[in-house]
């Protein structure tokens, strides 16, 4: 077999998971089906074989289980890459032991994939020392596959070896990627972007490993790659420095938007957004005009991370854009910027050709409040994609457009789960209970989330004794999206009775499900799990790491802080943020001198939440710092200082947080109204009001869930 065969299955392989994942979910396949493509794991035709472990993986199929363990050991190696990866996906920790003799494979791709994979499910440190052998490997591919292992598995012991690999050139006659390019793109092929990426190809990989450890020691070596010859090398290096915050390179960034590489103009203008540096909005702005249009695209987001409202009427022009991603770009721009003058030109994007730019233009008029517009939205109940059908529901129950409720019902008897499940939500949401009786026979619904929706909605209408017990059986459910929506639900409605069942979800297999259940069961006060989630603490996935934290925080785990304060060192600026709030709601005194010192940290963001710990801590003169940090261009830090001035009781900030409540960024505006309550002021909750908090609440931490809930006495209401 050739080896472009192998090849192609790694440039490919991470775009085919992005489609498993990413994409709407498909139908749960039957039995007959399920079998036929268990049957075809066995068909001795290569093609047959790969295309059903594809739609093992596009289905979740994890019956296949048994038989993709099999072909651990099928005598192509090609064959043998896809199992691994397929049992990767399906997040088959059982299977370490069959991976793992795969550390022996005659093919080094095997290897370096099993290596990975064995390290994702709990062999970390073993599968760091294979790894760390084949980054001296003569193939520039395989050397690029380890590095970016090494990066996945948060490898800071390989630091020193990645900084070195910074300076890597494998030549393009060592690689594959000529052929295996070649015969993907055909006649089109350019030989000369390919092969700058191909000679860059281990250093690129390098710079972004070093960028998902947080090694700030490697921005010196990171820095001298601006400089580099090769464009490609150049504008990576541009991200990663962003990204690792490397605040000195922010004058060459902005000289950088000007560049003759179109690349490297797309790198500056993303990294000058993510490194919220507003005085770089002039020089992007112009980029709105620029010759190629990718870097208009990315200058359009750019604008609106920034908050450059100056840019609206420029950006509107890109609505009638012939292009599919700059008209979803500007549509999904002027959403952030909050371009409520702007709705006359955006709902006319409703009847736009394109799926998900309907849909995206519907959450957008969501945002903007846009009620005057509701009887185009309500179009779209009819459209023929249930993307966007669903997206009107949930667009129209957020304007509490309660005349199309009839409209709505209708689509209780639609042909997709996602769109009766929606129309379940929204009649809740509308109080409206004259289709009980329609919603209590989508308990027998075949889908999961149907009943979930189903059950939700009986109990929320006062049938709690009778649907608790269905409820809590769908944490056992086959779908993770449907368990997951059950563990948030069990949150919502503060169902404690389950707790016992959520304890079990703590060793759920799909991390999102995993880190919920963190954060319910610190949101209920369960002490007892204080010890299984401490240990959460040293998990792999920042995610499950970050809850555990705030888990900790709600259950005010005396015992876990010398943990805690452990982490204020931690290389990701998250761990050090959520930690420094941990200990700040602690109220233990005694952490303040370990606190302290974040407040030299390079990141904006860290220094705002240990100001805010050490405030609410009581240590002098913080609470006079915290209320600066109300004014900062940062709306990240606006959130913080916001949400903790009423925990540290600082009456001074009164004056602040109230010109606040007219912030453009909603998670500001709702974290002031928080804070005044806690400080005994009472400003007005309007109705959109109250819609805002209930959109914060479902998209915040468990942990700053739990104190606006507490401080706002209206939401006792709903």
């Amino acid at each position: 077999m050739k080896i472009w065969y192998i090849v192609i299955l790694t440039l490919v392989i991470g775009c085919l998971g992005e489609m498993a994942y990413s994409s709407e979910k498909p139908k749960k396949p039957d039995r007959l089906r399920v079998k036929k493509i268990i049957e075809q794991l066995n068909n001795k035709d290569t093609a047959i074989c790969i295309s059903a472990i594809e739609k093992v993986i596009e289905l979740r199929i994890k019956e296949a289980i048994p038989e993709l363990v099999k072909l651990l050991s099928h005598k192509d190696a090609t064959i043998r890459n896809w199992a691994v990866y397929a049992l990767s996906a399906l997040r088959a920790r059982e299977t370490v032991a069959e991976i793992k003799k795969l550390l022996s494979d005659e093919n080094d791709i095997v290897r370096v994939l099993a290596a990975e994979t064995i390290g994702k499910f709990g062999l970390k440190e073993e599968a760091i020392t294979v790894l760390l052998g084949f980054l001296e490997h003569t193939n520039p591919s395989i050397r690029s596959s380890a590095v970016e292992a090494l990066g996945d598995l948060n490898a800071r012991d390989a630091i020193p070896q990645l900084i070195k690999l910074l300076k890597d050139r494998g030549t393009y006659r060592d690689v594959y990627y000529f052929d295996t390019w070649k015969y993907i793109i055909g006649d089109d092929y350019d030989y000369r972007s390919i092969r700058r990426q191909t000679e860059a190809m281990v250093c690129v990989a390098s710079a972004r490993a070093l960028s998902k450890v947080g090694a700030k020691e490697a921005i010196p070596e990171l820095t001298k790659l601006l400089e580099n010859d090769n464009k490609y090398i150049c504008a990576n290096a541009i991200s990663v420095l962003s990204q690792l915050n490397a605040q000195d390179i922010i004058p060459k960034l902005i000289k950088f938007l000007q560049d003759k590489d179109k690349g490297v103009r797309i790198a500056s203008a993303d990294a000058l957004a993510r490194m919220n540096v507003k005085k770089a909005v002039p020089d992007i702005l112009k980029l709105l005009n620029d010759a190629e249009l990718d870097v208009r695209s990315v200058a359009i987001l750019s604008l609106a991370e920034l908050n450059a409202k100056e840019s609206i009427p420029e950006i509107l022009k890109f609505l009638k854009h012939k292009r599919k991603d700059i008209r979803q770009n500007a549509v999904n721009a002027l959403g952030k910027l909050n371009a409520k003058e702007s709705t006359v030109e955006i709902v006319k994007l409703l009847k736009d050709e394109e799926t998900s730019i309907r849909a995206l233009t519907l959450s957008t008029l969501s945002t903007l409040n846009a009620r005057e517009n509701i009887s185009d939205i309500k179009n779209l109940l009819n459209d023929e994609y249930s993307r966007v059908r669903a997206s009107a529901i949930r667009t129209l129950s957020d304007l509490d457009a309660r005349d199309c409720i009839p409209d709505i019902a209708k689509l209780l008897k639609d042909d997709y789960p996602s769109v009766r499940a929606s129309s379940i939500d929204a009649l809740v949401l509308f109080g409206s209970k004259d289709h009980l009786s329609e919603i209590t026979k989508l308990l027998q619904d075949e889908e999961g989330i149907v009943r979930l929706s189903a059950t939700i909605a009986l109990i929320k209408f006062g049938s709690k004794e009778k649907t608790t017990d269905e409820l809590i059986k769908l944490l056992k459910n086959d779908d993770e999206d449907v368990r997951y929506a059950t563990v948030r639900a069990i949150g919502d409605l503060s169902i404690k009775e389950a707790t016992s069942d959520l304890i079990g979800l703590l060793k759920d297999d799909n991390e999102k499900v995993r880190n919920e259940t963190i954060g319910v069961i610190g949101y209920f006060d369960v002490k007892e799990t204080i010890p299984e989630i401490t240990k959460l603490l040293q998990d792999d996935n920042l995610s499950a790491r970050l809850s555990a934290i705030s888990s900790l925080g709600m259950l005010s785990a005396k015992a876990s802080i010398p943990e805690i304060i452990k982490l204020l060192k931690d290389q990701n600026k998250y761990i050090r943020q959520y930690s420094a709030e941990c200990l700040g709601d602690s109220g233990n005194k005694e952490t303040s001198n370990d606190i302290v010192k974040l407040l030299q940290d390079d990141e904006n963001t860290v220094r705002a939440s240990a100001t805010a710990a050490l405030a609410k801590l009581a240590v002098k003169d913080m609470a006079s710092k915290l209320i600066k940090f109300l004014s900062d261009d940062d709306k990240y830090v606006r959130r913080i200082a916001a949400l903790s001035s009423g925990k540290a009781l600082a009456k001074d900030a009164i004056p602040e947080l109230s010109k606040l409540l007219s912030d453009d960024d909603i998670f500001v505006r709702v974290y002031s109204i928080t804070s005044l309550y806690l400080l005994g002021e009472k400003p007005e909750v309007t109705k959109e009001t109250t819609q805002n908090i209930k959109k914060v609440i479902n998209q915040v931490s468990w942990n700053h869930r739990k104190l606006i809930e507490s401080a706002i006495p209206v939401l006792s209401e709903r």
